[in-house]
Protein backbone atom coordinates (compact mmCIF):
# COMPACT_ATOMS: atom_id res chain seq x y z
CA UNK A 1 0.00 0.00 0.00
CA UNK A 2 1.33 3.24 -0.70
CA UNK A 3 1.97 6.28 1.13
CA UNK A 4 1.09 9.77 0.67
CA UNK A 5 4.08 11.92 -0.22
CA UNK A 6 5.98 13.72 2.15
CA UNK A 7 5.28 10.57 4.60
CA UNK A 8 8.38 8.69 3.54
CA UNK A 9 9.12 5.13 2.84
CA UNK A 10 11.03 1.98 3.77
CA UNK A 11 13.91 0.31 2.36
CA UNK A 12 14.75 -3.45 3.33
CA UNK A 13 18.49 -3.71 3.73
CA UNK A 14 20.43 -7.13 3.26
CA UNK A 15 20.12 -8.04 6.31
CA UNK A 16 16.65 -7.75 6.92
CA UNK A 17 16.51 -4.39 9.00
CA UNK A 18 14.01 -1.53 7.92
CA UNK A 19 15.83 1.74 6.87
CA UNK A 20 13.57 5.10 7.33
CA UNK A 21 13.51 7.84 4.60
CA UNK A 22 11.69 10.95 3.86
CA UNK A 23 12.22 14.12 1.91
CA UNK A 24 11.70 17.45 3.95
CA UNK A 25 12.41 21.17 2.28
CA UNK A 26 14.59 19.06 -0.39
CA UNK A 27 17.03 17.52 1.48
CA UNK A 28 16.91 13.61 1.80
CA UNK A 29 16.44 12.14 5.56
CA UNK A 30 17.45 7.97 6.26
CA UNK A 31 17.14 6.18 9.53
CA UNK A 32 17.62 2.71 10.59
CA UNK A 33 14.49 1.39 12.16
CA UNK A 34 16.40 -1.30 13.98
CA UNK A 35 13.94 -3.92 13.62
CA UNK A 36 12.92 -6.49 10.76
CA UNK A 37 9.10 -6.49 11.35
CA UNK A 38 7.82 -4.34 8.44
CA UNK A 39 4.63 -2.98 10.70
CA UNK A 40 7.11 -2.03 13.56
CA UNK A 41 9.48 -0.39 11.07
CA UNK A 42 5.98 1.52 9.63
CA UNK A 43 5.31 2.89 13.06
CA UNK A 44 8.94 4.12 13.76
CA UNK A 45 8.91 5.80 10.37
CA UNK A 46 5.25 7.83 11.43
CA UNK A 47 7.41 8.86 14.45
CA UNK A 48 10.68 9.96 12.97
CA UNK A 49 8.50 11.79 10.10
CA UNK A 50 6.09 13.14 12.31
CA UNK A 51 8.32 16.31 13.80
CA UNK A 52 9.02 16.90 10.23
CA UNK A 53 5.20 16.67 9.38
CA UNK A 54 4.22 19.10 11.81
CA UNK A 55 6.52 21.58 10.90
CA UNK A 56 5.34 21.65 7.47
CA UNK A 57 1.84 22.07 8.59
CA UNK A 58 3.10 25.20 10.80
CA UNK A 59 4.82 26.84 7.91
CA UNK A 60 1.87 25.97 5.41
CA UNK A 61 0.13 27.58 8.12
CA UNK A 62 1.67 30.68 8.66
CA UNK A 63 2.31 30.72 4.72
CA UNK A 64 -1.10 30.74 4.17
CA UNK A 65 -1.90 33.22 6.90
CA UNK A 66 0.67 35.51 5.26
CA UNK A 67 -1.31 34.99 2.02
CA UNK A 68 -4.66 35.80 3.80
CA UNK A 69 -2.71 38.85 5.08
CA UNK A 70 -2.04 40.30 1.74
CA UNK A 71 -4.91 39.61 0.42
CA UNK A 72 -6.83 41.64 3.31
CA UNK A 73 -4.28 44.56 2.88
CA UNK A 74 -4.79 44.38 -1.03
CA UNK A 75 -8.63 44.60 -0.12
CA UNK A 76 -8.40 47.39 1.97
CA UNK A 77 -5.90 49.32 -0.55
CA UNK A 78 -8.05 48.92 -3.00
CA UNK A 79 -11.12 49.63 -0.97
CA UNK A 80 -9.28 53.08 0.37
CA UNK A 81 -8.09 53.89 -3.47
CA UNK A 82 -12.07 53.26 -4.14
CA UNK A 83 -12.80 55.75 -1.57
CA UNK A 84 -10.78 58.41 -2.60
CA UNK A 85 -11.89 57.90 -5.77
CA UNK A 86 -15.45 58.72 -4.91
CA UNK A 87 -13.69 61.92 -2.28
CA UNK A 88 -14.77 65.01 -3.75
CA UNK A 89 -10.96 67.59 -3.48
CA UNK A 90 -12.74 71.42 -2.38
CA UNK A 91 -10.90 72.70 -5.49
CA UNK A 92 -13.44 70.78 -8.00
CA UNK A 93 -16.57 71.03 -5.69
CA UNK A 94 -18.55 73.27 -7.78
CA UNK A 95 -18.08 71.27 -11.19
CA UNK A 96 -18.92 68.28 -9.45
CA UNK A 97 -22.18 70.04 -8.35
CA UNK A 98 -22.87 71.58 -11.71
CA UNK A 99 -22.34 67.50 -13.25
CA UNK A 100 -24.39 65.60 -10.92
CA UNK A 101 -27.26 64.22 -12.11
CA UNK A 102 -29.41 65.48 -9.42
CA UNK A 103 -29.05 68.75 -10.16
CA UNK A 104 -32.38 70.57 -12.11
CA UNK A 105 -31.41 72.75 -14.90
CA UNK A 106 -30.24 76.27 -13.46
CA UNK A 107 -29.72 79.58 -15.61
CA UNK A 108 -26.55 81.68 -15.85
CA UNK A 109 -27.17 83.94 -13.54
CA UNK A 110 -27.95 81.61 -10.88
CA UNK A 111 -25.19 79.78 -11.54
CA UNK A 112 -22.75 82.48 -11.33
CA UNK A 113 -24.71 83.37 -8.24
CA UNK A 114 -23.35 79.78 -6.72
CA UNK A 115 -20.05 79.82 -7.91
CA UNK A 116 -19.49 83.37 -6.10
CA UNK A 117 -20.50 82.13 -3.09
CA UNK A 118 -18.92 78.93 -3.48
CA UNK A 119 -15.71 80.54 -4.68
CA UNK A 120 -16.11 82.96 -1.60
CA UNK A 121 -16.05 80.10 0.84
CA UNK A 122 -13.49 78.00 -0.65
CA UNK A 123 -11.25 81.14 -0.42
CA UNK A 124 -11.87 81.70 3.11
CA UNK A 125 -10.94 77.75 3.74
CA UNK A 126 -8.00 77.59 1.79
CA UNK A 127 -6.82 80.53 4.05
CA UNK A 128 -7.56 79.63 7.64
CA UNK A 129 -7.67 76.00 6.80
CA UNK A 130 -4.52 75.46 4.12
CA UNK A 131 -4.93 71.80 5.18
CA UNK A 132 -8.21 70.41 4.82
CA UNK A 133 -8.13 68.93 1.09
CA UNK A 134 -11.75 67.59 0.24
CA UNK A 135 -14.77 68.40 1.13
CA UNK A 136 -15.60 65.35 3.82
CA UNK A 137 -13.48 66.88 6.21
CA UNK A 138 -15.21 70.03 6.63
CA UNK A 139 -16.73 70.41 9.82
CA UNK A 140 -19.37 72.40 11.85
CA UNK A 141 -17.41 73.98 14.08
CA UNK A 142 -15.33 75.52 10.54
CA UNK A 143 -19.24 76.29 8.83
CA UNK A 144 -19.93 78.65 11.95
CA UNK A 145 -16.81 80.52 11.85
CA UNK A 146 -17.12 81.10 8.29
CA UNK A 147 -20.97 82.50 8.90
CA UNK A 148 -19.70 84.27 11.76
CA UNK A 149 -16.77 85.90 10.25
CA UNK A 150 -19.16 86.85 7.00
CA UNK A 151 -21.74 88.65 8.91
CA UNK A 152 -19.54 91.14 9.92
CA UNK A 153 -19.66 92.78 6.37
CA UNK A 154 -22.44 91.72 4.62
CA UNK A 155 -26.11 92.14 5.43
CA UNK A 156 -28.63 89.55 6.77
CA UNK A 157 -29.95 89.02 3.34
CA UNK A 158 -26.55 88.34 1.74
CA UNK A 159 -25.61 86.05 4.86
CA UNK A 160 -29.22 84.05 3.94
CA UNK A 161 -28.18 83.86 0.13
CA UNK A 162 -24.89 82.58 0.66
CA UNK A 163 -26.14 80.03 3.66
CA UNK A 164 -28.82 79.26 0.68
CA UNK A 165 -26.11 78.70 -2.40
CA UNK A 166 -23.92 76.38 -0.28
CA UNK A 167 -26.78 74.31 1.23
CA UNK A 168 -27.52 73.21 -2.16
CA UNK A 169 -24.15 72.57 -3.41
CA UNK A 170 -23.18 70.77 0.02
CA UNK A 171 -26.95 68.67 0.26
CA UNK A 172 -26.04 67.67 -3.63
CA UNK A 173 -22.29 66.65 -3.07
CA UNK A 174 -22.57 65.30 0.92
CA UNK A 175 -26.36 64.76 1.54
CA UNK A 176 -29.24 65.78 3.96
CA UNK A 177 -26.83 65.90 6.88
CA UNK A 178 -23.90 67.66 6.26
CA UNK A 179 -21.53 70.14 7.61
CA UNK A 180 -24.03 73.30 7.37
CA UNK A 181 -27.33 71.21 8.83
CA UNK A 182 -27.19 72.87 12.06
CA UNK A 183 -26.88 76.58 10.65
CA UNK A 184 -30.03 78.90 10.56
CA UNK A 185 -30.78 81.81 8.35
CA UNK A 186 -31.03 85.49 9.91
CA UNK A 187 -33.79 87.27 10.26
CA UNK A 188 -34.08 89.81 7.56
CA UNK A 189 -35.38 93.72 8.69
CA UNK A 190 -37.27 95.07 6.31
CA UNK A 191 -35.75 98.40 6.00
CA UNK A 192 -33.50 100.53 3.76
CA UNK A 193 -30.40 101.07 5.66
CA UNK A 194 -28.31 102.87 2.63
CA UNK A 195 -28.72 106.74 2.09
CA UNK A 196 -28.57 109.59 -0.71
CA UNK A 197 -25.59 111.17 -1.30
CA UNK A 198 -25.69 114.99 -1.00
CA UNK A 199 -24.18 117.21 -3.95
CA UNK A 200 -20.96 117.76 -1.80
CA UNK A 201 -19.99 114.23 -1.39
CA UNK A 202 -20.66 113.54 -5.17
CA UNK A 203 -18.00 116.09 -6.05
CA UNK A 204 -15.77 114.59 -3.43
CA UNK A 205 -16.05 111.27 -4.72
CA UNK A 206 -15.67 112.16 -8.33
CA UNK A 207 -12.38 114.24 -7.52
CA UNK A 208 -11.04 110.97 -5.68
CA UNK A 209 -11.83 108.86 -8.77
CA UNK A 210 -10.49 110.88 -11.44
CA UNK A 211 -7.21 109.30 -11.76
CA UNK A 212 -8.48 105.71 -11.82
CA UNK A 213 -10.04 104.83 -15.31
CA UNK A 214 -11.66 102.18 -13.78
CA UNK A 215 -13.30 103.72 -10.39
CA UNK A 216 -14.34 106.61 -12.59
CA UNK A 217 -16.00 104.64 -15.08
CA UNK A 218 -17.76 102.66 -12.41
CA UNK A 219 -18.91 105.53 -10.20
CA UNK A 220 -20.01 107.66 -13.07
CA UNK A 221 -22.11 104.42 -14.87
CA UNK A 222 -23.14 104.65 -10.60
CA UNK A 223 -24.44 108.19 -10.33
CA UNK A 224 -26.01 108.40 -14.03
CA UNK A 225 -27.59 105.36 -14.63
CA UNK A 226 -28.84 104.07 -10.83
CA UNK A 227 -27.73 100.66 -11.81
CA UNK A 228 -25.96 97.83 -9.50
CA UNK A 229 -22.40 97.24 -8.95
CA UNK A 230 -23.16 94.24 -10.83
CA UNK A 231 -24.48 95.69 -14.06
CA UNK A 232 -21.93 98.59 -13.99
CA UNK A 233 -19.22 96.33 -13.78
CA UNK A 234 -20.54 93.74 -16.49
CA UNK A 235 -21.19 96.78 -18.92
CA UNK A 236 -20.35 95.62 -22.60
CA UNK A 237 -20.03 98.54 -25.59
CA UNK A 238 -22.74 96.36 -27.45
CA UNK A 239 -24.87 97.65 -24.57
CA UNK A 240 -24.16 101.66 -25.10
CA UNK A 241 -25.39 103.30 -28.50
CA UNK A 242 -23.63 106.09 -28.73
CA UNK A 243 -25.91 107.67 -31.34
CA UNK A 244 -29.34 107.89 -29.77
CA UNK A 245 -27.45 108.06 -26.20
CA UNK A 246 -28.63 105.22 -24.42
CA UNK A 247 -27.98 102.26 -22.73
CA UNK A 248 -29.50 99.03 -23.18
CA UNK A 249 -29.30 95.79 -20.83
CA UNK A 250 -30.93 93.43 -18.60
CA UNK A 251 -30.19 93.44 -14.85
CA UNK A 252 -28.16 90.78 -13.91
CA UNK A 253 -30.83 90.21 -10.64
CA UNK A 254 -33.59 90.28 -13.04
CA UNK A 255 -31.69 88.58 -15.74
CA UNK A 256 -34.79 85.68 -15.68
CA UNK A 257 -37.70 88.40 -16.49
CA UNK A 258 -35.74 88.95 -19.77
CA UNK A 259 -36.70 92.62 -19.47
CA UNK A 260 -34.40 95.23 -21.06
CA UNK A 261 -33.80 98.81 -19.32
CA UNK A 262 -33.02 101.64 -21.46
CA UNK A 263 -31.57 104.43 -19.48
CA UNK A 264 -30.56 108.02 -21.33
CA UNK A 265 -26.91 108.83 -21.46
CA UNK A 266 -25.98 111.69 -19.15
CA UNK A 267 -23.66 114.36 -20.62
CA UNK A 268 -21.10 113.85 -17.93
CA UNK A 269 -21.13 110.02 -18.28
CA UNK A 270 -21.44 109.93 -21.96
CA UNK A 271 -17.99 111.82 -21.98
CA UNK A 272 -16.67 109.36 -19.68
CA UNK A 273 -17.82 106.78 -22.16
CA UNK A 274 -16.03 108.45 -24.95
CA UNK A 275 -13.28 108.94 -23.23
CA UNK A 276 -12.68 105.50 -23.11
CA UNK A 277 -14.37 104.38 -26.51
CA UNK A 278 -11.90 103.22 -29.24
CA UNK A 279 -12.42 102.68 -32.95
CA UNK A 280 -10.71 99.51 -32.03
CA UNK A 281 -13.72 98.53 -29.23
CA UNK A 282 -15.10 95.48 -29.60
CA UNK A 283 -18.80 95.29 -29.05
CA UNK A 284 -18.69 92.33 -27.24
CA UNK A 285 -15.89 93.44 -24.81
CA UNK A 286 -16.57 94.89 -21.08
CA UNK A 287 -16.23 98.84 -21.17
CA UNK A 288 -14.39 98.10 -17.79
CA UNK A 289 -12.88 94.45 -17.93
CA UNK A 290 -11.12 95.40 -14.72
CA UNK A 291 -13.71 96.12 -13.10
CA UNK A 292 -15.86 92.90 -14.74
CA UNK A 293 -12.91 90.16 -13.39
CA UNK A 294 -12.68 92.32 -9.97
CA UNK A 295 -16.78 91.89 -9.40
CA UNK A 296 -16.61 87.89 -10.81
CA UNK A 297 -13.60 87.51 -8.45
CA UNK A 298 -15.87 89.40 -5.48
CA UNK A 299 -13.14 91.84 -5.02
CA UNK A 300 -15.25 95.07 -6.87
CA UNK A 301 -17.99 95.78 -3.81
CA UNK A 302 -15.47 95.94 -0.62
CA UNK A 303 -13.27 97.90 -3.20
CA UNK A 304 -15.86 100.59 -4.08
CA UNK A 305 -16.92 100.80 -0.34
CA UNK A 306 -13.57 101.44 0.81
CA UNK A 307 -13.32 104.23 -2.15
CA UNK A 308 -16.38 106.59 -0.86
CA UNK A 309 -15.03 105.89 2.90
CA UNK A 310 -11.08 106.61 1.99
CA UNK A 311 -12.87 110.07 0.00
CA UNK A 312 -14.34 111.04 3.29
CA UNK A 313 -18.03 109.80 3.14
CA UNK A 314 -19.40 108.72 6.48
CA UNK A 315 -21.94 106.82 8.05
CA UNK A 316 -24.70 109.76 8.58
CA UNK A 317 -26.31 110.45 11.97
CA UNK A 318 -28.93 107.87 12.04
CA UNK A 319 -26.19 105.27 11.09
CA UNK A 320 -27.17 104.77 7.62
CA UNK A 321 -24.25 103.09 6.03
CA UNK A 322 -22.63 104.32 3.19
CA UNK A 323 -21.95 101.68 0.03
CA UNK A 324 -21.99 101.55 -3.78
CA UNK A 325 -25.75 100.85 -3.90
CA UNK A 326 -25.99 104.81 -2.25
CA UNK A 327 -25.97 105.65 -5.57
CA UNK A 328 -29.01 104.23 -6.91
CA UNK A 329 -30.34 106.00 -4.03
CA UNK A 330 -28.79 109.27 -4.97
CA UNK A 331 -30.35 108.68 -9.03
CA UNK A 332 -33.28 108.39 -7.81
CA UNK A 333 -32.96 111.31 -5.14
CA UNK A 334 -31.55 113.55 -7.80
CA UNK A 335 -34.82 112.11 -10.61
CA UNK A 336 -36.99 113.24 -7.94
CA UNK A 337 -35.61 116.77 -7.23
CA UNK A 338 -35.57 117.25 -10.87
CA UNK A 339 -39.09 116.46 -10.94
CA UNK A 340 -38.90 113.39 -13.27
CA UNK A 341 -42.26 111.69 -12.87
CA UNK A 342 -42.27 108.43 -10.39
CA UNK A 343 -43.12 106.22 -13.15
CA UNK A 344 -40.25 107.24 -15.66
CA UNK A 345 -37.86 106.53 -12.76
CA UNK A 346 -39.21 102.97 -12.10
CA UNK A 347 -38.70 102.18 -15.63
CA UNK A 348 -34.95 103.28 -15.52
CA UNK A 349 -34.69 101.55 -12.05
CA UNK A 350 -36.27 98.05 -13.43
CA UNK A 351 -38.44 98.02 -10.43
CA UNK A 352 -41.77 95.66 -10.49
CA UNK A 353 -43.78 98.22 -8.83
CA UNK A 354 -43.99 102.26 -7.83
CA UNK A 355 -44.31 101.59 -4.36
CA UNK A 356 -40.48 99.85 -4.19
CA UNK A 357 -38.89 102.94 -6.74
CA UNK A 358 -40.59 105.57 -3.91
CA UNK A 359 -38.43 103.60 -1.63
CA UNK A 360 -35.32 104.86 -2.91
CA UNK A 361 -36.25 108.52 -2.68
CA UNK A 362 -34.88 110.71 -0.51
CA UNK A 363 -36.08 114.76 0.23
CA UNK A 364 -33.35 117.43 -0.80
CA UNK A 365 -33.72 119.40 2.29
CA UNK A 366 -31.86 122.58 0.50
CA UNK A 367 -33.93 121.95 -2.47
CA UNK A 368 -36.97 122.08 -0.54
CA UNK A 369 -36.17 125.42 1.42
CA UNK A 370 -35.87 126.93 -2.03
CA UNK A 371 -39.18 125.71 -2.87
CA UNK A 372 -40.90 126.96 0.02
CA UNK A 373 -39.23 130.49 -0.04
CA UNK A 374 -40.05 130.67 -3.66
CA UNK A 375 -43.98 130.32 -2.70
CA UNK A 376 -45.24 134.19 -3.48
CA UNK A 377 -48.93 133.78 -1.40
Amino acid sequence: MSRAFGTGTLVKRPSGLFMARWVFDGKIYTRSTQTKDRDEALKKLDEFVKPFLEETKIAVLENLQAKIRTIQQTETLLSDIEKEKKRVRLDYAFDAYMTDVNVDDISAGTEENYYRGFSLFKRWINREYPNVKYIDELTDEMAKEYFTSISKTVSSATYNRYLVYLRRIFKILLGESNFLSGLKKKKVVSKFPRRALTTAELKKLLNYVEGDQDMKILFHLGIYTGSRISDCSLLKWENVDFERRLIQFIPKKTQRLGKMLTIPIHPKLLSVLKEVHTSESQPDEYISPTNAQMYKSEYLTPKASNVMRYCGIKKDGDERKVSFHCLRHTFCSMCANAGVPLAIVKEILGHNSEKITSLYYHFNLEAGIKAVQMIKF
